[in-house]
């Protein structure tokens, strides 16, 4: 066997596709404009790279604030949500 040889993996995208994310506790919240999103923390580590490096550091943070200077009623933050 050759050491030197590394072997190589991946993952497979339809892995993530098919994870029950319904299932997950709803242990994250999005807070968007005042407005409460419940989530899982690993929805919320997959969506925002910031929560990612926030929990990485601190483990406990289980909210993140979202302000945004033009509020519309077109838009709810839910739809983006798994």
């Amino acid at each position: 066997m050759d050491k030197n040889k590394a072997t190589l993996y991946s993952l497979d995208i339809n892995v993530l596709r098919n994870l029950p994310f319904d299932k997950y506790n709803k242990d994250f919240t999005f807070i968007v404009n005042d407005k409460e999103y419940k989530t899982s923390r690993i929805i919320a580590d997959i969506l925002s790279p910031q929560n990612r490096k926030f929990h990485l550091a601190d483990g406990t943070i289980d909210t993140f604030t979202i302000d945004t200077k033009e509020i519309s009623d077109k838009h709810d933050f839910s739809e983006i949500l798994f």
